[in-house]
C-alpha cells in the first residue's frame, strides 16, 4: 500500500533530546485519527513510550523511510496554540534548551483524571488576534499607586472590548495583592489567577478558561507568559526590577522580562514594564532609544528620608539579643502598645547561615558533601546542597570546644527572639518555605488584616503586606550589601527602593552598620540617575551586563577527576574560537549533594579590549560558535542573577 494514502504528522517529543539531534520526529497517524497542530500525543520513541506536541501535519513523506505510527491523543483538542509553539521554538534557541523540555515548561499539568473534563469541553470559536505592530515597549516609572492609575483604564479598555491582558509578578503574595486591588475595578469573574501553588487540576482549568476568551485579565508569576492567549492585547511586567522574574532552578532558565518581548512581538500587543526604579539593563535601553519611559520618577530629596537609619555600629550590643538595636527594640514595645503591628524584614529564611567555632574558626560541616551546613530549625543543622541533616553538637567537632556561635540572621531566628521578647504577641513567619503556597498566604495576609497577627518576620514578599500605621523595619540591611555578585549594588538599591516605597504607608526603620554608606545615601534620596551613571561606569569597566553577555555552565558526575577533564577539554575548545572579547572564570570544582560539580562562566563582551563596541555580526558568530561546543550534558543559563554556586 502506497505510503501518500496515509497521514503523517510532525512530533516534538517532550523528553530532552540533545541538541546535536532532531527535535521533531515524523510519524505516522492511526487510522481514522486526524492529528491537529498543539495537540499533545503519546508516541514511541527509540525504546520507550513518550509524550510529544503536535508541531505540524500533513507531512509528505520519504520513501525510503518507514515511520513509526503514533499512539494516541491525550486529549481530544488541541492544548498549545501556534503562538505558544513559536515561544517554545524561542526559549529553545534563546536558552540553548532543548525543544521538549521548553515545550514541558509551556504545558499545563498533564493529569489524567483531567483528561475526561477536557474532551466534554466544546470547540473554542476564538476571536482572530489582533495582528498589528506591537506598541514600542513603554517603562512606566513610579510609585504603584500612579501606576495602577496610569494603567487602569487602558486594561478596562481592553478587557469590555473582549481583549486580554497580562499581568506577570514575581510571587505569590504580589500576585494576591494585585488580584484584590484590581477587582475593585472589573469584574471578578473576568480575572483569573496563575501560580505555581494552584493544584494541578485547578491550574488546567484555569488554563482552558484563558483558551476560551472567558479570562481577559490574567495575573499570575512568572509562568503566566505561557499561558494559550488567543485575543491579547498588553503584556504588564510588574517590578520589573525584582530577579524572581528569573528562573534558576531547571530549564529553561529563562527570564520572563525576557519573554515578555517576543509574546507582545506573536500577538501585537503593547508591552509595559512597570518599575519603582528601572533595572539597569533596562535603563540602559532606555537611554538608547529602544523603549519609551513614561517618568513620574522621584527627583533627589535634600530633605530628611522618610525612612529612619538606626546606626548599631556605635551601640553596645553586649546582652542584646541579636541582631535587634535598642531602638528597635523600643519601637516595637511602642507599637504594640499602640496596638499596631509589626512587619520585620530579613533577607534569608531559616535560622543562622553557619554554626563556628570561635576557639579553632572551623564550621560545622556537612559529612556527606563537606559544605558548611545553616541552622535551618532550633537546634538542627542541614546542609543546603544534599540536605543532610545533624543535631548540633554541644562540642566542636574539631576541637571539642564548646565554644559554638551562630552567624548570619534568618527569617526563623529572628522569629524565635521575637517569640521570647514579646510573648504576648502573636508572631508569624512568611518566607520562601510558605510563599510558593497561595492558600498559606492568603491565609497570613488575611489574618494580618485581620489584625490577628502582631508581628510579621519575612523575606521580600512581606513588602506587599506594608498597611497604614505598621512598623516596618529592616533587621539586618547591611547582609544585601554584602552578598558578593555581578549586581549586588543593584539588589542593594532596589530593597532599598521597595522599603522606600512601603514607607508611604508605614513607619520605617533601616538598621545598619554603615548609615553613610555611599550607595544607600543615594537610596535614600531617591537619586537614581546618580546611581545609574556610577553602575554603568563599573559595569562598562568590568564588562558585565548591559555591556557583556554571560554564560554559566554546570556539569554534575561522581568522579571529580573526569569532570575536571571535561571542563578543561571544553575550555579548551572555546579559546580556539579566538577573540580578545571572551574570556572563561573557572573551572570551579566543588561537592555537591552526593555528587560532584563544576562550573564554568563565559563572558562574551560586547567591547573590545580597547573599549570599541564589537559588530552584532560578530558576536552573533561567537555566541553560536561557543554554544555548539557545549555538550548536551551541561546545565545553560544566560546572564545568571548570581556567578556564585
Amino acid at each position: 500500500m502506497r505510503q501518500d494514502f496515509f497521514m503523517y504528522f510532525n512530533i516534538a517529543p517532550l523528553d530532552k533530546i540533545p541538541l546535536s539531534k532532531p527535535q521533531e520526529y515524523t510519524y505516522l497517524a492511526p487510522a481514522d485519527s486526524s492529528p491537529q497542530i498543539g495537540e499533545v500525543w503519546e508516541i514511541p520513541l527509540y525504546r520507550k513510550i513518550t509524550r510529544g506536541v503536535v508541531l505540524a501535519t500533513n507531512i509528505k513523506p520519504k520513501s525510503a523511510i518507514k515511520y513509526k505510527e503514533a499512539i494516541k491523543p491525550i486529549f481530544s483538542l488541541p492544548v498549545l496554540t501556534e503562538k505558544q509553539i513559536k515561544l517554545g521554538h524561542f526559549l529553545s534557541f534563546q536558552y540553548h534548551t532543548p525543544l521538549g523540555p521548553c515545550l514541558r515548561e509551556i504545558l499545563p499539568p498533564l493529569l489524567k483524571r483531567a483528561s475526561k473534563q477536557i474532551e466534554q469541553m466544546r470547540p473554542f470559536n476564538l476571536p482572530r488576534p489582533n495582528q498589528d505592530s506591537p506598541v514600542h515597549p513603554q517603562v512606566i516609572w513610579g510609585d504603584e499607586d500612579w501606576q495602577y492609575e496610569f494603567l487602569s483604564q487602558s486594561v478596562k479598555d481592553l478587557v469590555n472590548g473582549g481583549r486580554q491582558a497580562v499581568l506577570v509578578v514575581p510571587s505569590v503574595a504580589s500576585v494576591l495583592k494585585q488580584a484584590q486591588q484590581w477587582e475593585n475595578d472589573l469584574p471578578a469573574d473576568k480575572i483569573i489567577v496563575l501560580h505555581s501553588g494552584l493544584a494541578a487540576g485547578e491550574f488546567l482549568r484555569r488554563w482552558f478558561r484563558i483558551k476560551s476568551g472567558e479570562g481577559l485579565l490574567i495575573i499570575g508569576t512568572r509562568q503566566a507568559v505561557f499561558a494559550p492567549f488567543n485575543n491579547l492585547g498588553a503584556v504588564i511586567i510588574g517590578e520589573e526590577n525584582n530577579s524572581l522574574h528569573k528562573q534558576w532552578d531547571m530549564a529553561p532558565r529563562y527570564d520572563a522580562r525576557e519573554v515578555a518581548l517576543q509574546l507582545s512581538r506573536l500577538h501585537g500587543a503593547s508591552l509595559y514594564f512597570l518599575t519603582l526604579a528601572p533595572s539597569i539593563s533596562l535603563y540602559y535601553r532606555i537611554q538608547r532609544g529602544w523603549f519609551e519611559l513614561v517618568s513620574r520618577q522621584p527627583q533627589p530629596q535634600n530633605s530628611p528620608c522618610a525612612a529612619r537609619i538606626i546606626d548599631v555600629s556605635g551601640e553596645k550590643l553586649s546582652g542584646l539579643p541579636f541582631p535587634f538595636s535598642w531602638r528597635l527594640l523600643e519601637s516595637i514595645e511602642k507599637q504594640l502598645q499602640r496596638k499596631k503591628q509589626v512587619i520585620l524584614y530579613v533577607n534569608r529564611r531559616g535560622l543562622a547561615r553557619m554554626v563556628i567555632c570561635r576557639d579553632c574558626g572551623e564550621a560545622l560541616r556537612c559529612s556527606v558533601c563537606q559544605h558548611n551546613q545553616a541552622e535551618r530549625r532550633a537546634g538542627i543543622a542541614v546542609c543546603l546542597y544534599c540536605g543532610q541533616s545533624i543535631k548540633i553538637p554541644a562540642l566542636c567537632p574539631n576541637c571539642s570546644s564548646p565554644a559554638l556561635r551562630r552567624l548570619g540572621v534568618g527569617t526563623g531566628q529572628v522569629a524565635l527572639e521575637v517569640r521570647r521578647l514579646f510573648p504576648k504577641a502573636s508572631v508569624a513567619v512568611l518566607d520562601q518555605d510558605k510563599t510558593k503556597s497561595a492558600r498559606k498566604v492568603n491565609a497570613l495576609f488575611e489574618r494580618f488584616r485581620g489584625r490577628e497577627i502582631d508581628i510579621l518576620v519575612g523575606t521580600q514578599p512581606v513588602l506587599n503586606f506594608a498597611i497604614p500605621n505598621c512598623l516596618l523595619a529592616a533587621v539586618s540591611l547591611d547582609t544585601e550589601r554584602n552578598f558578593f555578585t555581578w549586581n549586588t549594588q543593584e539588589r542593594f538599591y532596589n530593597i532599598i527602593t521597595s522599603l522606600l516605597s512601603a514607607s508611604r504607608k508605614s513607619k520605617v526603620l533601616l538598621q545598619t552598620h554603615q548609615p553613610e554608606h555611599p550607595l544607600l545615601q543615594l537610596a535614600l534620596r531617591q537619586d537614581y540617575l546618580s546611581y545609574y551613571r556610577l553602575e554603568i561606569k563599573e559595569r562598562r569597566q568590568w564588562r558585565y551586563p548591559p555591556y557583556a553577555e554571560l554564560m554559566k555552565l554546570i556539569l554534575r558526575q561522581k568522579q571529580p577527576y573526569k569532570l575536571r577533564q571535561q571542563a578543561n577539554k571544553l575550555i579548551k575548545s572555546i579559546q580556539a574560537i579566538g577573540g580578545d572579547n571572551i574570556k572563561i572564570l573557572g573551572p570551579h570544582l566543588k561537592p555537591y549533594r552526593h555528587e560532584w560539580e563544576v562550573a564554568v562562566v563565559i563572558k562574551l563582551e560586547y567591547v573590545s579590549r580597547r573599549g570599541k563596541p564589537l559588530a552584532a555580526k560578530e558576536i552573533n558568530y561567537q555566541r553560536k560558535k561557543i554554544l555548539d561546543l557545549i555538550p548536551s550534558d551541561w546545565i545553560f543559563d544566560r546572564n545568571p542573577e548570581t556567578l556564585s554556586i
